[in-house]
């Protein structure tokens, strides 16, 4: 396994002025989004088959909870809350599948 060394990983990497890395919340924030938009598959997957490396199952269930109960608290058509909660089922049921 390759390690990179403490002042490597502390360092912000910039491309054309674009963040190469993300805090955990802003993952979870895009890979929410990239769901319901239906945007960003890539995304979607790369996401999947890497978060173990920076977060638990568990985080990501407490999250998706988190998000399920902030959107059946809003004031939005039942048709949409229902929407968007089969989408992030769906795909929480794919990403966390296991062989």
């Amino acid at each position: 396994m390759i390690q990179a060394r403490k002042s490597t990983m502390m360092r912000t990497l910039t491309c054309s002025e674009t963040t190469l890395y993300l805090s955990l919340r802003e993952l979870l924030n895009r890979l929410f989004g990239a769901i319901v938009s239906l945007e960003d598959e890539t995304f979607i997957k790369a996401f999947f088959m890497t978060y173990r490396r920076f977060c638990t199952p568990s985080d990501v269930l407490r999250e998706f909870l988190d998000r399920c109960v902030q959107v059946k608290d809003k004031s939005v058509a039942q048709d949409v809350r229902m929407w968007a909660l089969q989408k992030w089922v769906l795909v929480l049921l794919e990403g966390l599948e296991v062989d």
